[in-house]
């Protein structure tokens, strides 16, 4: 999976049993992009707003305060 995801430029289908990793293998594809790309953009999707916190609070300390970079959280 990791060659997939961070030594290509190919799409990459992740399905997995929760916690299994599957926010890892985002992160990894997060950081593909941000080295190829400075201003690179993405967007995460999650299926309930409780995930969605943990995750935002999780990658505002990884992304956000340590590589500067915006990370927000956005409701439907």
């Amino acid at each position: 999976v990791f060659n997939a995801v961070y030594n290509s430029d190919d799409n990459v289908f992740v399905g997995a049993p929760s916690g299994s990793g599957k926010s890892v293998i985002a992160e990894l594809a997060l950081l593909r992009l941000l080295s190829s790309n400075a201003g690179g953009r993405a967007v995460y999707l999650l299926p309930k707003d409780a995930l969605a916190d943990i995750v935002f609070a999780d990658w505002y300390h990884k992304f956000g305060t340590k590589f500067n970079l915006k990370v927000s959280l956005l409701f439907w």
